[in-house]
């Protein structure tokens, strides 16, 4: 009935991974801190450096490395099925059947193509030999050749859309580090297409790059700063400047072509701050309004102690009818999943006893008494539990020894039930176990 605490599920190969393990979370870290660099790291050396040398390509290559190896740990690793059909798939197949249904398992495979091989084994075959050396030294090292894993940064937004799913985290500020995350991403990849457009190849000397350089060397002749300046930083300024419709750019367009260009990022610019702004603004209104209400519960209890007792209440009394007035907001009103206005009232008997059962499992796991048991049997223990709200600073107390109470984030008259005090604040729910 303990729980196991192992990092493979099978001693013999294929090893199967316990999804749960300290192992397989470094390695979601190490993948996920991969994509990220890869998709930093790869547009920048694409349109600005364009060629590598040895010691780039095989940072480049162990980081496809890592990439892969995570992709097979996640082919080998145990899958728990969500719905109604609970079940452990255990065996390879199965689990390579159920992450073939999922479109990112294709987009993780298709990243993890050597592009730049298929490239080189089709010069080799339509190239004069004579030349196929220098080509393919030629081809090797352009990072233009690994396109695919700068897609993967949508992992990125997709783990932060499943915060913003967790209705315990403050939404306005997962959204904040969402929307910092859009602009900055998008000013930089603009940056690089902005100069891959111009400068690419060779710098045209119609185009922004050359046309503000000369302009700079005549107004300042005695001064190097434009030349000075690198080139990502002179992008990165320039869209920047049109992205955010600052007016202190010191870049200008001049053909029709950088013309258009500009006001495609000022349009997308205007998109990415009228759709940011939207977001939270009526995130913002409905958070306030929520507290307003609040503050309405208060003003009436002052007014009710005030008008009945005339002021005088003592301050212990004071205390535990604000815990009332708050338990009761809490329970019922701001999070709205358990009690007379919960958002599953109006759910089927069997999704809204899940949803409850679930909930009892989170509560069950912060215990340190379940933190050694198996899920299933924390599942056959909140299966039979039932909820019990109770003002904050009751002592409960029950005639049968075989009942467990557990108060979540509350405080226990008892000494020695945990040593937490993040969980010593304001008591609110109980759950009895018999």
């Amino acid at each position: 009935m303990l729980k196991k605490r192992v990092i493979c599920l099978r001693p013999t190969c294929p090893y199967l991974l316990e999804p749960s393990s300290s192992f397989k979370k470094f390695c979601d870290y190490l993948v996920l801190a991969t994509i990220i660099v890869q998709s930093l790291v790869l547009p920048y050396l694409c349109f600005f450096f364009k060629r590598l040398n040895a010691v780039e390509d095989g940072w480049l290559y162990m980081l496809d490395v890592i990439f892969i190896f995570g992709l097979y740990l996640d082919m080998s690793t145990a899958v728990k099925t969500l719905g109604w059909n609970k079940k452990t798939l255990m065996k390879v197949s199965e689990i390579f059947i159920y992450k073939s249904k999922q479109f990112t398992t294709w987009v993780d495979i298709f990243s993890t193509i050597p592009l730049e091989m298929s490239l080189a084994s089709v010069h080799s075959v339509f190239v004069d030999p004579t030349r196929r050396i220098e080509r393919l030294d030629r081809l090797h090292p352009n990072p233009a050749s690994e396109v695919f894993p700068p897609i993967l940064l949508f992992i990125v937004f997709l783990l932060i859309q499943r915060a913003e799913l967790n209705v315990w985290i403050g939404y306005i500020r997962i959204r904040l580090v969402k929307y910092f995350l859009l602009f900055s991403y998008s000013i930089y990849f603009a940056s690089c297409v902005v100069y891959g457009t111009t400068c690419f190849w060779k710098c045209s000397r119609y185009g922004w790059m050359s046309y503000n350089a000369a302009i700079y060397s005549l107004i300042y002749p005695n001064s190097t700063g434009f030349k000075k300046a690198t080139q990502f930083l002179l992008s990165l300024d320039y869209t920047a400047t049109r992205i955010l419709s600052l007016t202190w750019g010191h870049t200008y367009s001049y053909s029709v072509g950088d013309i258009i260009l500009e006001y495609f990022l000022i349009l997308w610019g205007y998109y990415l701050f009228s759709f940011c702004f939207a977001e939270l603004a009526a995130c913002t209104v409905l958070q306030l309004e929520v507290r307003v209400m609040y503050q309405q519960y208060i003003k009436d209890l002052k007014n009710f102690a005030f008008r009945s007792i005339g002021g005088r209440i003592p301050p212990e009394l004071k205390r535990f009818m604000y815990n009332m007035v708050r338990c009761h907001w809490d329970y019922n009103r701001r999070y709205q999943i358990t009690g007379k206005n919960s958002i599953i009232n109006d759910m089927p008997e069997n999704l809204k006893d899940d949803i409850l059962t679930c909930r009892i499992i989170r509560c069950l796991k912060s215990v340190p008494f379940f933190l050694e048991v198996e899920d299933e049997f924390i599942r056959s223990v909140a299966n039979i539990a039932n909820l019990n709200v109770f003002p904050p600073s009751t002592n409960c107390k029950s005639e049968r020894f075989s009942t467990l109470h557990h108060h979540i984030e509350g405080r226990y008259p008892r000494n020695g039930i945990t040593r937490d005090r993040q969980r010593l604040l304001h008591s609110r729910i109980v759950h009895t176990h018999r």
